[in-house]
């Protein structure tokens, strides 16, 4: 009787374990060159549950497969979708900046761009475009949402975006504080951040640290 008592909590904490070992920690995952296979390797010997509090190795496996497939997936979907690199949805804006890339479109011949306050319609002044640069939009107020036109002489896009609450972007600082603090390599690490963007919905910054990383620029 007691024999049996033992194997089952035996048999039930192996479950537990094996349980908590799925959701913290991503085995091996399918690559599509030898540089995402040795990262896929490096990142299964880290445990997302412990390198940032709350979050999961299932947010570790969605953006490991948006890695490797360059088609943009979440946020709002518009007639003629934004270029890539333009900022929408949900934005981590760094420091007060945000990044707006438009080298996607630039052999389309860029004529103009606005980027105006929604409510206030007050246009805000833009830095000159620098060949294969993005522009930083400067001075971004929390909890605002931003209305931009960017017009080329084959197309007109039209996207917005939203700054959230001081407090909100406070918390997201929080975690990626809590990630700098871990010691990861840099390419791990990038899988990290665009882990906690993904999980809080911010598909822009997410993106763009997928991007650099199929470019080999983290």
């Amino acid at each position: 009787m007691k024999k049996n008592i033992a194997m089952t909590v035996l048999a039930l904490t192996t479950g537990v374990g094996l349980v908590h070992a799925e959701e913290c920690q991503l085995p091996p995952q399918q690559a599509n060159s030898p540089r995402t296979e040795a990262l896929s390797k490096e990142l299964s010997k880290t445990n997302a549950c412990k390198t940032v509090k709350g979050l999961s190795a299932k947010s570790l496996k969605t953006v490991w497969l948006a890695l490797l497939d360059t088609k943009s997936t979440g946020g709002k979907r518009f007639e003629t979708p934004p270029p890539a690199g333009t900022p929408t949805g949900k934005v981590f804006a760094l420091g007060d900046k945000v990044p707006f890339d438009v080298s996607a479109v630039a052999q389309e011949g860029l004529v103009s761009l606005t980027v105006a306050a929604e409510g206030t319609g007050k246009a805000l002044k833009l830095p000159q475009y620098v060949a294969g640069q993005a522009l930083l939009i400067e001075k971004m107020q929390p909890g605002t949402s931003y209305n931009w036109v960017l017009v080329t002489r084959k197309e007109t896009y039209r996207g917005s975006f939203e700054i959230p609450e001081a407090d909100e972007l406070q918390e997201m600082n929080g975690k990626l504080t809590e990630l700098d603090a871990q010691g990861l390599s840099s390419d791990v690490k990038a899988i990290y951040q665009a882990a906690i963007f993904e999980e809080a919905d911010y598909y822009f910054n997410r993106d763009m640290i997928l991007a650099s990383l199929r470019n080999g620029k983290k």
